[in-house]
């Protein structure tokens, strides 16, 4: 069987991102210092071991594997997790230099998310409740260097959902203050992140926030070589009472990249770049912890989770107002649309027979008349192959935008707020033929458990039929929009 704590990349998927990230980093790429075979190895071997101590020791994973430890999580990373949380950047200026920030923070800038500016904090609280959100988050830059925007925020929230909503703000601490504090206490939030990496690990302005902010964590990402440094804190975290203590994986973009490569920083490939080792060091600390029996729990929040359930999260908001008949969703959040192709003529008698065989359900496919392509539901998909060779599948996606771009199918959604809501359909595969020969590869995208299980099928049918690698490669796209990720990433 498979180990489900560990995804499985095909080699051509490999290319696939090392094309990508070539092309990310353009010149800089040959620069940068990869991680070689054996320190991919090696650095897997400790993996591994940590997690089965981790787990030994009643570590609970959850989220497809992705993440770990989720016996305690904050209430704001299980809103996360359920797809249920909007966190809104009350502006894009920040006065830390932290070297793994992976976008610039020069500019005050007025709230926005998801490409939607809210300078009223009605219009946010309109779009919150549109979305049926539980819980938000106000980051930055540096919320507290627009305090009182943040205050005003945080206040009407609280007071137009109550406790229906769980707020938390995200800060690096430089400045904050008791009355500060106090004043966000009073307007209703929940929790503050902290960034102790921001400032060298200093532990007084959380200190200052216990017993103030109901919840307190700490959020850094988890940096190679670290934990040497953190022991001492975090036992000081411990005694001051420290909630949660949330570990990121690193990750390396065009803006970081100077100063993670000063560091001597080595990086790996994936979907995105990554630092190696950040990991690793992350399971080193969860280990300190454990050991130590500190009474906070760690939740490290991987890419490969981020990357899959947040990114999953985003899609599936409004699809519904897309969706067609025969349509449906993948376990990944894509709309799936399978269709067949032949003469107007030919696809009337096809829609007669299916009216006639499912006369009670004939929302399983539509078809207008002198129409050259019948759609229809993917459980009729081995009834369509008796009927014609020309099956189809695509794929789409949907993003909500302010404005309507033109590019693609695009809807309004009413909105009691003082701009628009648009969602748009955005095609990402279109009309790839199901040649018979490959059918049963289709058939196993709904058989198999997981991703791991379909690229196992996928690598031996390849091999047995000859496969070439370019159908190999749109198999593996498919397999993207199929699947949700399940584990920890392979390191190459």
């Amino acid at each position: 069987m498979y180990n489900d704590f560990f995804s499985v990349v095909h080699p051509i998927e490999k290319q696939l991102h090392v094309e990508a990230n070539r092309i990310e980093f353009a010149s800089h790429y040959s620069e940068m210092l990869w991680i070689s075979s054996d320190q991919a190895i090696l650095l897997e071997q400790e993996r591994d071991k940590l997690l089965k101590e981790l787990l030994g020791r009643g570590g609970t994973p959850g989220y497809n594997n992705t993440k770990l430890d989720c016996q305690k999580l904050s209430p704001g990373c299980e809103l996360c997790a359920q797809g249920q949380w909007s966190c809104l950047f009350v502006n894009n200026k920040c006065n830390a230099t932290c070297f793994y920030c992976p976008a610039p923070q020069e500019e005050l800038c007025e709230p926005s998310t998801q490409t939607f500016t809210f300078s009223e904090v009605e219009d946010y609280i309109h779009y919150l409740e549109l979305f049926g959100f539980k819980g938000c988050s106000l980051s930055g830059g540096e919320p507290f260097l627009s305090f009182d925007r943040s205050l005003l925020f945080v206040r009407r929230i609280r007071e137009y959902f109550g406790d229906k909503m769980y707020i938390w703000m995200y800060t690096n601490g430089l400045l904050v203050t008791t009355e500060k504090l106090k004043e966000l206490a009073e307007a209703g939030l929940d929790e503050l992140r902290f960034d102790i990496g921001a400032t060298s690990f200093q532990t007084r302005y959380l200190r200052v926030a216990r017993g103030i902010i109901p919840r307190i964590t700490v959020e850094i990402p988890a940096v190679p070589g670290c934990l040497e440094k953190l022991k001492p804190i975090l036992h000081e975290l411990d005694d001051l009472g420290l909630d949660h203590l949330n570990l990121h994986q690193l990750r390396c973009t065009p803006h970081n990249l100077p100063r993670l490569m000063n560091r001597g920083f080595v990086f790996m490939h994936g979907p995105k770049v990554l630092v190696a080792g950040s990991e690793v060091e992350a399971f080193r600390i969860m280990k300190y912890v454990q050991e130590n029996g500190f009474r906070f729990k760690v939740n490290y929040c991987s890419f490969v989770y981020k990357n899959s359930h947040q990114n999953k999260a985003a899609r599936m908001r409004g699809q519904e107002h897309f969706l067609q008949e025969g349509e449906t969703i993948t376990r990944a959040g894509f709309i799936k649309s399978m269709s067949l192709q032949e003469q107007p003529g030919v696809l009337e008698q096809i829609h007669v027979d299916l009216h006639r065989k499912y006369p009670s359900d004939t929302l399983k496919w539509r078809w207008q008349r002198g129409s050259d392509t019948l759609y229809f539901h993917p459980s009729l998909s081995e009834e369509m192959k008796e009927m014609s060779s020309k099956l189809y599948v695509s794929y789409f996606s949907t993003a909500l935008r302010p404005s309507v771009s033109y590019r693609n199918p695009f809807r309004q959604i009413p909105f009691e707020g003082s701009q628009k809501i648009i969602i748009e359909r955005n095609c990402i595969m279109r009309n790839f033929l199901l040649v018979n020969d490959q059918m049963p590869l289709f058939a196993n995208l709904d058989h198999a458990e997981c991703e791991q299980e379909f690229l196992v099928y996928l690598t031996d049918f390849a091999k047995t039929h000859n496969l070439p690698d370019e159908q190999v490669r749109h198999w593996i796209r498919i397999k993207e929009f199929e699947f949700m990720k399940t584990g920890f990433q392979p390191y190459y």
